[in-house]
Parts: structure tokens; sequence; C-alpha cells
């Protein structure tokens, strides 16, 4: 169980932990505090008060600072002395275990004890611009935007003077932090594009391999379980959204970008607008829900987006819907543990269960390859349930003996 106070940025620190719910409470008290998704990093100011209190928060974990702010920060020295004199009076088990951990090889390369390299507002804005003439969608804008800042602070060398081995010591030391493969994937393709378009390396050559990716299967509700969920929502705007995601089989960022001009109910078709990877596609729009929609619309009258936020020309945040199904969820008593999106593949599973082909419903998700739809063939249990276990095949064997 630890706590490790890394550097940020020039106004924050970060806060890598050990997972345990008190110690996520505790966090969630801090102010100023922020979640970093992606890099699954708490952030909290770079201030005297903000350390303080987040030492006497943890007094009963072993926490450790990174040299490099002790170094360039003596307040943080301070504050760690004062921490430890306050608590002199306390039991050894609830004094704060403070010290600066011993870097790894990777991390002492990376850090050298002081970030002389800052991002800049400039380099930002190149990046953003080169990101977006080459037709990279915004959520990918700000992945490849947040790791090339990150690779920036956590060297010492010139931008212009990097090469794959500083690309390598940096995925390694990732690696350590226990990143998914997924996110080191993505941490690669960012380094390469960062190096390569802005600073003019196109000999450059990355001899990291790239990391294989675990193959897990999605997590797959029956239909029972989806119309629980459905039920369960809170009012009808709410129901309305769930509905739709899992009759048409949409990603959140496709249902809350839904406008009133995309439903086609004579069609019985959703035309989804520049989708993933910027592709227009058509998906089911079903009679159970066309009904449901009629009725959300006499409620909430709503006139450009089907599903509009607190601004009614503006639409409902991605979050907002993945908490209106977790609330959902909960209420159902439904007890797996799946997110909104397992709507979408549930869609796709039970379609296929159906005896739809799956050249169709890899149009309908609105899938590049075959392959990612061949997925759902690995959750469907069309085949399975035809087979008998030898186990079943035994004791009938046996009750026909008897």
């Amino acid at each position: 169980m630890y706590i490790r106070i890394i550097p940020w940025s020039e106004e924050r620190i970060g806060i890598q932990m050990t997972y345990k719910e008190e110690w996520i409470e505790r966090i969630r008290g801090l102010a100023g505090r922020k979640w970093d998704a992606v890099a699954k990093v708490w952030t909290v100011p770079l201030t005297e008060e903000s350390f303080e209190m987040l030492l006497a928060l943890f007094r009963d974990a072993e926490i450790q600072v990174h040299p490099g702010l002790r170094v360039k920060f003596g307040w943080i020295n301070a504050v760690m002395e004062r921490s430890l004199m306050l608590s002199s009076g306390q039991s050894a088990t609830n004094r704060p275990r403070l010290h600066s951990h011993e870097p790894s090889v990777v991390a002492e390369t990376l850090s050298h004890e002081v970030h002389k390299q800052k991002w800049t507002e400039r380099e930002e804005t190149q990046l953003v611009e080169s990101l977006k003439l080459h037709g990279y969608s915004r959520k990918t804008i700000k992945a490849y935007v947040g790791h090339a800042r990150r690779f920036i602070q956590m060297t010492t060398k010139n931008p212009s003077e990097m090469g794959h081995e500083d690309v390598r010591a940096y995925l390694l030391f990732l690696l350590q932090q226990n990143s998914s493969e997924a996110y080191m994937n993505q941490a690669y393709s960012a380094l390469q594009f960062y190096l390569q378009k802005i600073y003019g390396k196109p000999s450059l050559k990355f001899t990291v391999p790239r990391m294989k990716r675990q193959k897990r299967l999605p997590n797959v509700l029956s239909l029972s379980e989806v119309i629980q969920i459905i039920r369960s929502a809170q009012n009808i705007k709410h129901r309305a959204l769930l509905y739709v995601t899992y009759s048409a089989g949409l990603r959140v960022s496709e249902v809350v970008r839904l406008r009133l001009a995309d439903l086609d109910v004579d069609r019985k078709t959703i035309h989804i607008r520049q989708g993933k990877g910027k592709k227009d596609r058509y998906s089911l729009l079903s009679d159970a829900t066309i009904e449901m929609i009629k009725s959300y619309m006499l409620t909430e009258h709503p006139y450009d987006y089907l599903f509009p936020g607190a601004e009614r020309n503006h639409h409902l945040s991605e979050r907002t819907v993945q908490k209106v199904f977790e609330r959902a969820l909960v209420l159902s008593g439904v007890q797996k543990k799946v997110s909104i999106h397992a709507l979408r593949h549930s869609f796709a599973t039970h379609l296929l269960e159906g005896g739809t082909d799956l050249r169709y419903i890899q149009e309908l998700l609105g899938h590049k390859s075959s392959r990612t739809t061949e997925i759902y063939t690995h959750v469907s249990t069309k085949n399975i349930s035809q087979i008998q276990s030898p186990l079943d095949r035994f004791l009938q064997s046996m009750k026909r003996e008897e």
C-alpha cells in the first residue's frame, strides 16, 4: 500500500496510489483535486497548503516523494519535517512514513532530479494544429497532447535532440507505473507523431516493440437484464436515452450527438453522422424505441439535439450519460460489473444469436474490419447452448439405466 507524489506540471503535483476505497474518499476531500482518467493519476495544486493537507490526510500511509520535487522546491522538505515533528507523539503505526523513493535506472534517466524542459503554449498549439491537419479526432488530439506534455516534463533533453532511446525509456517508465497495453501503445503513437511531425525526424527509427494487447471478451447482458436496467432509469429522458443506445448499438459519443433530424421514422433508421473514424452510417430505429421517443418528446420538447443538456443548444455530456447508466444499474439489482458500452456489446450479441448475418452487424456497428465484429461469436451462446456437457450426458444415462 503506497502513495507516490510525483511532478506533474508547473502548477500541480501528481498522486499515484494503491486503490483503496477509504483513500479515494480522503483524496476527494482535498480542495482543487482533479482526476486524470487517461493517466490514472490524481493531481492537486502545487502549493504548501495542499501538500500539508495531503500529508495530514494520509498519516497512516507510506508516502513516497519524488526526489526532483524535493530538489526543486525547498518548502516541500520543510513541510515534511513539520509533519514528522507533529507526528512524533503518535504511535509508530499512525506515524507517516515519508521518504524519497529510490527511483529505478529508468526513472533516474527521465527525472534527472530537476525537470528542465517545460511544455509551452506555443508547442501545444503547434501540435494541435498538426494533428487537426492530419485529420485526427478531438479525443485523439487530447490524448496525444497529454502524452507529449508528460513526456517533455519528465526529461532534461531538448525535444530536437531526442531519439528512440528516449521514447523507449519513457515507455519503460510507464510500464513501471502499471500502465495498460492500450495506454502504452497510444503513448508510442503520440510520441512518434510528435517527434516526427513537430521536430522533423522522418528517418527516426523506433525499435520499441508494440505491446500485445490482452484479448478480453466483451461483457454482455442478457435481454432481460437490459430491460431491467432500462426500466430502472429514473425518468423518461433517461429511459429513452438507454432505449436508443441499446436498440441501435450506439457508442456514448454517438448517442449524445444525435439530432432530431437524424431520426427517420418512416424508414425506421437512425443516421449516425461522423462516428468513430469520421464515418457516417445507419442503424436501427425500432418500433419500441419510436414509441418511447414519442412519449419523451411530449414531456421534454427537444428541438435540435435529441438529448439536450442544461443548455438546450448543447447536447448532454458523455459523462452524464455514463452516470445515468451507472445509477440505473445499481437500482436494477443486476450484479454484473459493466459500463454503458455493454449495451452496444449486448445489441451485437443478441442480433447474432437471433440469426442476423455478421456482415450486417458489422455495418450497423460501424466496424472498419470484420475481425472486430467477429469477437461477438466468442460470447454468443447460440451454438454453445446446443452442446451438451459430458456431465449431463453421463447423469442422464445413469437415470435411464435406473
